[in-house]
């Protein structure tokens, strides 16, 4: 049962609890706006699908965000009522250290559940559709420094166009040249007078295809139309390069696929393992934070705050080693190095418990 002290602690940890988050995030997303700004030119880029953009890259950064805001809420929560003397009030009325951390320890587990279907669900739906944003932004931004016979990368195609004019969100193309080798050997030849290019899909109209192997012209065939939906080439093509991008379920299937072929899926394990460990860290940094404002609520008013702080930033260069030196080189199992940052956060909040009593 909720009793007012657990009211009155939730009362205290809520607006720092909230506000980390949201500021950690917000800086996060400061960087994330800096590079594609610097990266792309986005004068031909609608201002809505930037903003869009932005808000679909947000989920990524909760990953580091949430075990952050968690520790955020708990140390100052539990810092402020020291200073003001309600600890000393609580404890003379009978409760102990870990009864006043009692609703502490459980806006941990629930920023675990939230982080956890943040990485399950949200961050690889909204991963898949913020690449798509990129690719649009990709080709609208290239538009200013399209010229008269200039090349464009189109996996699996290279593309050479005489001219491109913009309309709206739709690129009128003129010229259109296609060089795709299907294999060594062989080269196909696409050339055409008119195409156009609207949300990932290319239309070439009336194209001619000539198929050359060797040095032998072995084919000629003119067909209709011709439609390369961009989207989907380069999301299989990429499919294995972002993990996070793949749903919990996803990512097991993709272990147990790999498994059956004979491939060690590792880096699909760390990351598999990580989605637990991570949302665990939450409750242990909220657990520790709240004991750390305890251990040194005799000091300065933020000696515990700072002394939280320092441990979040050792943890995750901890987990930085762990998952992607000793975990992808093999020296412990995935499971070992996702998990070996928790061990670090609860050995570390044990010895800070000693006799806090």
């Amino acid at each position: 049962m909720i009793r007012k002290v657990d009211k009155y602690v939730l009362k205290e940890m809520i607006v720092p609890l909230i506000a980390g988050t949201l500021v950690i995030a917000l800086l996060f997303m400061v960087n994330e706006i800096i590079w594609l700004f610097k990266e792309l030119d986005l004068n031909s880029v609608p201002r809505g699908a930037v903003l869009k953009y932005i808000f679909l890259a947000l989920p990524k950064w909760f990953f580091l965000t949430f075990p952050m805001g968690v520790t955020f809420g708990a140390s100052l929560a539990i810092s402020r009522l020291a200073r003001e003397g309600e600890i000393t009030a609580m404890r003379a009325a009978g409760y102990s250290v870990w009864r006043i951390l009692r609703m502490v320890g459980i806006c941990g587990i629930a920023f675990a559940g939230l982080s956890f279907y943040n990485s399950s669900q949200v961050t690889p739906w909204a991963g898949k559709e913020s690449a798509k944003l990129l690719r649009e932004f990709g080709v609208l931004a290239a538009i200013p420094k399209f010229e008269r016979n200039q090349s464009l990368n189109l996996p699996p195609y290279a593309a050479n166009f005489g001219s491109v004019e913009q309309r709206e969100q739709v690129l009128y193309l003129r010229d259109i040249l296609l060089i795709e080798r299907p294999k060594e050997g062989q080269v196909y030849v696409y050339s055409a007078p008119t195409g156009t290019y609207s949300k990932g899909v290319w239309t070439i109209q009336n194209p001619v295809i000539r198929v050359i192997e060797g040095e032998s012209l072995v084919m000629v065939n003119r067909v209709k139309e011709l439609v390369i939906n961009q989207r989907i080439v380069i999301e299989d093509f990429l499919r294995s390069a972002e993990a996070r991008d793949r749903s919990t379920l996803e990512l097991w299937r993709d272990i147990q696929d790999a498994k059956k072929v004979g491939v060690q899926p590792r880096n699909l394990e760390i990351e598999f393992y990580s989605r637990y460990a991570v949302a665990a860290t939450c409750l242990g940094f909220a657990i520790m934070g709240g004991v750390l404002a305890f251990r040194f609520r005799r000091g300065s008013a933020f000696q515990g705050f700072l002394i939280s702080l320092i441990i979040v930033w050792i943890y995750f260069n901890v987990q930085i080693i762990a998952t992607e030196v000793i975990g992808r080189n093999g020296w412990v199992t995935p499971m070992a190095a996702a998990w070996l940052p928790v061990g670090f956060i609860v050995l570390f909040t044990a010895v800070a418990s000693w006799r806090l009593e």
